[in-house]
């Protein structure tokens, strides 16, 4: 289970760094639950995962996730990680946050990303 937890979750953050929605997608299960704690955003469903990453590749061109750390305990994996990016605005952000990631038969059923929005919040308006 470890290793394929740590594949599951390197396949996601490979996707997204690449800006492949599609892949993306594939790593979530159909009924997924992506929360994001910090824009109070939800999206259920694996086509709502894939359009919320479109929006913010629209928004931020060169965005990427960077997986500084993370654990695995039974089916759920706890990561550490950085997201950067350069708005459409022309700013520059950093910030530093963690996800909670419950898999189920080899893909992300639930994740809730907690981190700081203020300096992604800047770069975007």
């Amino acid at each position: 289970m470890e290793e394929e937890a740590k594949r599951v979750i390197n396949d996601f953050v490979a996707a997204v760094s690449s800006h492949d929605a599609e892949k993306i997608a594939t790593c979530f299960t159909e009924d997924c639950f992506y929360q994001d704690m910090a824009l109070g955003g939800v999206m259920r469903g694996r086509q709502a995962v894939k359009a919320g990453y479109l929006d913010i590749f629209a928004t931020i061109p060169d965005f990427k996730l960077e997986i500084l750390s993370l654990f695995i305990a039974d089916n759920w994996v706890g990561s550490e990680w950085i997201m950067t990016g350069t708005s459409t605005t022309g700013k520059s952000f950093s910030t530093q946050g963690a996800s909670f990631s419950e898999l189920q038969e080899g893909k992300i059923k639930r994740n809730i990303d907690y981190y700081d929005p203020s300096s992604f919040l800047q770069a975007t308006s």
